[in-house]
């Protein structure tokens, strides 16, 4: 018997490659359904882990999105019971978010970050007394030079040479947000060198810090030393394209001068957040975050929100010259529109103000015992002050004139107002005006104002016709020893005598120079004739958010209501021409015109130019350049125009003051108001900033 080769035999079964696919067909035929649907079900089970996940996240995100909303629309006071920007130190109870966000429910805590790296947190009412009384005051902000220079300025308002030179500087730092890196080209050498500088993370960013071994005086460091003293401190930086590390925070830290030991650039708040959100099945997934908020600091002189400023005159002119004021008024109106007030604000503060002229001489007419009605002047005793007297002489003047009283409200809801905050002054050396003085008042009539509101008679905006008149309108004083011993003047409305006299007049009536006669004993006295008067609004509301002003007038502690007579007065009192005014931050966004300063003056006794003279050439001037507007020009800016109002021998006049007149982190500034031909009276000054309220934004994002 013949066996088979096994190769032949392997070779010659041809049919069993299609039985074995036969096979393996079957095989999967069985099996490939369950194992698709395994596959199908972990892919599912993957898809409803990953959404679960992914919805919480973005639970937890809406968390800290609200938060970021929250900071900068200012409603952390509203959220937190008993919240301080300043109190570094508690974690306040999270808040709520009042709807669930992809079935979570979402809670939101919050801690101010205290930023300067080698000082321990203040208390919070240690942190704002250093912040707002500003004696020692820094900022930050990019170079207007160089996209990537920092500049780091220190401001310094010393009371005297000794506190000037005795402070020294132990550290001086800043915190660069996240991605941005100190790069070096510090301008700090010779005397004020640091004996080291750090360059360490810290709090998801990076600190610099030069430390000062030798304690060098603040003097020495780049800048001047004049009043206030200001050094600025330069560096290169880098970091994201097109973008600024405007959430930086400085600070220095100091010694040698009582009450001033440490600052820090309170432009900035950064934030601590934490956003928790649980699911339905209980399951959390919490963010930690830093945030920032860029709003400008409310310093002690700071109010918040925007004004408006209105008002009249109380003395016109019945025939010619805008100079020549004859016409004693019994009252005058102006009005705050709907337009000048947005609909949704609230009054916070109204400054009532007034301001005159006074003549202790009054014209007089008589009968002649040689028959015939003739003039003479008569004089009120009370009224004249001695040679060369004292302030406290002179500030009696105004109780014995009793112009320290108006009657203040809207047509059919009268007040009479009495003030205790006044000044006088006089001009020295021009016999010519020996007796006359100028006198202005303020009173603070907020809560006049708000009565007015809460009655109906304005509306709750503030908006109405506003009305100032003498407060005893009909009245005879008898003056003994002065011919018919009866002193009134005769009170009129715009157009015409009314009848009404008064004893008590807000400013003596302009009595034109004849040619000869007794009335030549005084001379061109009817050129100081004024009296005028000035409400300034100050309100708050959504779209005024971000926005600051600093009020210097007769009741601001150094302020000097000041005469310029032909010359440059001193307002602030240091004995040299013009004035600062200082306690107030440049914000950043000055730059743009939309967020340039504005400043308004109350001027009284302004003249245009008229047949007694070319009464211009004065002006106003910040940092030397010369602001005018649509109704002053800047070579005749107290002409009696100012625009939106009719008031002759007063100006209630706004100018912008644009970038780079005041630059960026600017805490004070030099006005000057020189005059050649005119003389004026200096109320009040108002300096106002719109700032832009930024978010930082997420500094830092920590998922847990």
């Amino acid at each position: 018997m013949r066996r088979k080769s096994p190769k032949k035999l392997v070779r010659g079964e041809k049919g069993m490659a299609l039985m074995l696919v036969l096979i393996i067909m079957l095989f999967g035929s069985l099996t490939i359904a369950p194992v698709l649907t395994h596959i199908s079900s972990e892919l599912k089970i993957g898809q409803v882990v990953f959404e679960e996940k992914m919805d919480i996240l973005y639970a937890a995100d809406s968390g800290v999105e609200d938060a970021l909303w929250q900071m900068e629309n200012d409603k952390l006071a509203g959220l937190f019971a008993g919240y301080d920007p300043y109190d570094y130190t508690t974690i306040y109870p999270p808040y709520t978010l009042p709807n669930q966000i992809n079935g979570s429910e979402v809670k939101v805590s919050f801690q101010n970050v205290w930023i300067p790296r080698d000082i321990g947190p203040p208390g919070a009412a240690q942190a704002r007394s250093i912040i707002e009384e500003g004696k020692l005051i820094i900022v930050g902000h990019t170079s207007g030079t160089e996209e990537t220079e920092y500049q780091i300025q220190i401001a310094f308002y010393w009371a005297n040479e000794t506190e000037r030179d005795s402070l020294r500087v132990n550290e001086i730092g800043i915190w660069l947000p996240s991605g941005f890196h100190y790069d070096d080209d510090c301008n700090l050498s010779g005397g004020c060198a640091p004996s080291s500088m750090d360059v360490v993370p810290y709090k998801s960013g990076e600190a610099v810090v030069w430390n000062f071994a030798s304690q060098p005086q603040l003097s020495v460091f780049p800048g001047g030393t004049s009043y206030p003293m200001v050094k600025t401190i330069t560096f290169h930086f880098s970091g994201p394209a097109d973008q600024q590390p405007g959430a930086a925070v400085s600070w220095i830290d100091t010694t040698g001068a009582s009450g001033v030991e440490y600052t820090w650039d309170a432009d900035v708040k950064v934030y601590a957040v934490t956003s928790t959100a649980t699911d339905s099945g209980g399951r959390e997934l919490a963010v930690d975050a830093y945030a920032a908020t860029i709003e400008l600091r409310r310093l002690g002189a700071a109010v918040s929100g925007d004004y408006s400023a209105v008002g009249n005159t109380l003395l016109s002119h019945k025939y010619g010259s805008n100079s020549y004021r004859d016409w004693l008024l019994r009252e005058s109106e102006d009005t705050i529109t709907v337009d000048d007030i947005p609909a949704t604000a609230t009054v916070q503060a109204a400054y009532l103000y007034w301001s005159g002229w006074i003549d202790y001489h009054y014209a007089e007419q008589y009968t002649s015992p040689y028959g015939g009605t003739r003039w003479r002047w008569g004089e009120i005793e009370e009224l004249e002050y001695p040679d060369n007297p004292t302030q406290a002489e002179l500030i009696a003047l105004i109780d014995a004139a009793k112009v320290n009283r108006v009657s203040f409200g809207v047509a059919g809801a009268m007040t009479p107002v009495t003030t205790d905050q006044w000044q006088v002054a006089t001009i020295p050396g021009e016999t010519a005006y020996e007796g006359t003085w100028f006198y202005g008042c303020f009173y603070d009539a907020t809560d006049e104002v708000r009565q007015l509101i809460e009655d109906e008679d304005v509306g709750s905006n503030g908006s109405g016709t506003y009305i100032v008149k003498h407060a005893d309108s009909i009245i005879n004083v008898r003056r003994a020893g002065t011919g018919s011993d009866t002193y009134y003047f005769d009170l009129c409305d715009a157009e015409n005598p009314t009848g009404d006299k008064t004893g008590y007049p807000l400013a003596t009536p302009a009595h034109k120079l004849p040619n000869a006669g007794p009335w030549s004993d005084y001379p061109d006295r009817f050129m100081a004739a004024y009296a005028g008067w000035s409400l300034v609004i100050i309100y708050s509301s959504p779209e005024t958010k971000g926005h600051q002003l600093y009020v210097y007038d007769i009741a601001t502690p150094g302020f000097v209501f000041t005469l310029g007579w032909h010359s440059d007065p001193d307002f602030d009192g240091d004995g040299e021409k013009g004035g600062i005014i200082s306690g107030f931050i440049a914000p950043d966004a000055i730059v743009e015109e939309e967020y340039a300063a504005r400043l308004t003056c109350f001027v009284g006794e302004g003249d245009e130019e008229n047949e007694y003279g070319n009464y211009d050439e004065d002006y106003i001037r910040v940092e030397g350049a010369s602001l005018s507007n649509s109704e002053s020009p800047a070579n005749d800016v107290w002409n009696s125009n100012s625009p939106g109002l009719a008031v002759p021998g007063v100006d209630i006049d706004t100018f912008t003051v644009a970038y780079p007149i005041i630059e960026p982190g600017q805490t004070w500034a030099r006005v000057n108001l020189p005059t050649e031909d005119d003389g004026f009276m200096l109320v009040y000054i108002i300096l106002s900033f719109r700032s832009k309220v930024a978010s930082g934004g997420t500094l830092s994002y920590l998922v847990r």
